[in-house]
């Protein structure tokens, strides 16, 4: 009885074990499996199919000291402040022409270009990415030949420090592998009024052709790297939607008319279209309005496929100084009837500094936000700030 007795209390307790471990097993193989999936999704978004280049999504939002009015005031090139001084600066003559001697064209295609490359995630100063990227004289010229455009990156910005050196650090190298002859102009907006991307672009445009008669400008959000070397930076005879896969939406389109990020233009199809609107002050509607632009100017916006057109987009918090534009429908619906009023030819700021660095051109203006609404067409009727 005894006997009987020990072995039920011993299959009682092997079988509370057994349950017990097969219900633990249970629960670690199932996590092991999510875990397992959570990583490959992770990989499908950021490996690209061919050679597994991983992107790095950069998170810039902690609090640093700005030291970018410190590296303007401290420059050697700091008394260079009139287009003459900066064109020489530059290495560039009056006329256009370059000041170096002549050398055969570049490939249309350079020979190096590997596909998907890392998004570098270090942030350094400006000082040490001048010592890093050591070609840059205020402009890359490639020295072994001759490039077939004279490229201006245009960079709305405003109190973006963190991102405007990561994307120096990324776009400076990524550029000089294709043989870019290129110019980055970073356009600052003062406080207090409201951001105004579109316009930017305007002034921009402006400023950076009074220095040099560029070819192609492209336009160029400052929290988007490129992440493919074979995503020329070059313009065609029409407008191209260069970021049309980032890796924020998956490496998706966001929608058939979106134009935003970065876009390219050549001297002559920004002209066509009287550049940017004016009117856009805070957030949304401006891309929209230079897409309708675009088509209204008998072009069309060109892109290149999504495994070439790809960005890793710069964590980042929302600018609470940057809302909502509450006129972007209204000033939407005759975006085409108001192009040949509102643009180039009747843009009104005020440069306050002009200055370059080894590393960039520095554009900073005064925009007075009444003064633009008063520059919009009589028939456009909007609610007025």
């Amino acid at each position: 009885m005894r006997l009987c007795r020990r072995k039920l209390i011993s299959t009682q307790v092997t079988s509370f074990w057994i349950q017990f471990a097969t219900k633990y097993i249970v629960r670690i193989f199932l996590f092991s499996l999510f875990l397992i999936a959570s990583i490959i999704c992770i990989i499908i978004i950021s490996t690209d199919s061919k050679d597994g280049t991983y992107t790095i999504i950069i998170d810039v939002r902690e609090n640093r000291t700005l030291t970018t009015d410190t590296y303007l005031s401290s420059h050697p090139w700091r008394h260079a402040s009139s287009e003459d001084e900066i064109r020489e600066k530059l290495g560039l003559t009056r006329d256009g022409q370059l000041s170096t001697g002549v050398l055969g064209i570049c490939p249309e295609v350079p020979y190096n270009l590997s596909g998907d490359v890392k998004a570098l995630s270090s942030i350094h100063d400006f000082h040490t990415l001048e010592i890093l990227h050591a070609k840059m004289h205020g402009r890359f010229e490639p020295k072994t030949c001759r490039s077939r455009q004279k490229v201006a990156i245009i960079v709305p910005y405003r109190n973006r420090e963190h991102h405007l050196l990561v994307l120096l650090h990324n776009i400076i190298p990524f550029l000089e592998k294709q043989l870019v002859d290129f110019t980055i102009v970073v356009v600052n907006q003062a406080l207090p009024s409201t951001f105004n991307r579109a316009m930017l672009f305007n002034i921009g445009f402006l400023e950076a052709s009074k220095i040099y008669p560029y070819d192609c400008f492209i336009f160029h959000d400052v929290d988007l790297l490129p992440i493919n070397d074979r995503n020329l930076y070059n313009c065609g005879p029409y407008p191209r939607h260069m970021s049309v896969a980032i890796d924020k939406f998956c490496f998706r389109p966001i929608g058939p008319t979106a134009f935003g990020g970065v876009v390219s233009f050549s001297r002559e199809s920004y002209l066509r279209v009287n550049g940017a609107s004016n009117l856009y002050f805070g957030w949304g509607g401006e891309d929209d309005d230079l897409y309708r632009r675009v088509n209204g100017s008998n072009m069309v916006v060109v892109t290149h496929p999504l495994s070439v057109s790809r960005y890793s987009m710069i964590k980042h918090d929302r600018d609470v100084s940057n809302g909502i534009n509450p006129q972007r429908l209204t000033l939407l619906d005759n975006a085409v009837a108001r192009m040949s009023k509102d643009g180039l030819n009747t843009i009104q700021y005020k440069r306050r500094t002009l200055q370059v660095t080894k590393l960039f051109l520095w554009v900073d203006v005064e925009v007075d936000e009444q003064l633009i609404w008063k520059t919009a067409p009589a028939d456009l009727t909007l609610s007025l700030p």
